[in-house]
């Protein structure tokens, strides 16, 4: 069961391996230790500001609820997610609020809004090349709790097996609208039984 103790485990073991590491080490993070990643996002502002991002972000749960995998991804590719993920306390405590907000926004696909920030929130939800980074997701589908919406990129040498549901994510909204999952070798063998089962 995912909870809070799994997540502080997580940021232990992330920041206790954060203490030794090198260019290499954050090269690998930010996704630019292959030619591929390199040119990733290259042309963005959060692209320079990845660094940063993982020496001063905190590790949350995020839960992805889509994912774009083309039939011939070679593995080594990035491809796109969309995951809800919250700042709030609360989301640490009760990760399960996420399933909640899903619950309210499903309809969504099938609906006409009328209001331009419900459309604008369908449209980054539903369409392929919508690249969301920290859309709030407004009322009534956030039930009163602050939570965004944000487009990641799988970088398979970092989660080889994305599945939908919980996941860590690192973020630092004051650096960076970019969203990063946790690569898979610095999660704790309990997360890691619970993800994959």
């Amino acid at each position: 069961m995912i909870n809070e103790l799994m997540l502080k485990t997580l940021n232990e073991k992330y920041q206790a391996a954060a203490f030794t590491f090198e260019k290499k080490d954050y090269l690998f993070l930010e996704g630019k230790d292959t030619a591929r990643g390199r040119m990733l996002g290259f042309l963005t502002a959060d692209y320079w500001k990845r660094e940063q991002l993982w020496k001063t972000g905190t590790i949350v749960w995020g839960y992805v609820f889509k994912m774009i995998v083309t039939p011939n991804n070679d593995n080594t590719r990035a491809y796109p997610s969309w995951v809800l993920f919250s700042p709030s306390k609360q989301f640490v405590e009760k990760p399960e609020l996420y399933l909640d907000i899903l619950g309210r926004l499903n309809p969504l696909e099938t609906e006409k809004p009328k209001n331009s920030k419900i459309r604008k929130l369908k449209t980054a939800m539903y369409e392929e090349l919508a690249e969301p980074e920290y859309l709030e997701i407004p009322e009534p589908y956030a039930n009163g709790n602050l939570v965004y919406l944000s487009m990641v990129y799988v970088r398979p040498q970092h989660v080889f097996d994305l599945r939908l549901g919980y996941i860590p994510l690192v973020i630092s909204p004051l650096v960076s609208k970019e969203v990063m999952y946790l690569p898979e070798k610095y999660w704790s063998d309990e997360f890691k039984a619970e993800y994959y089962k």
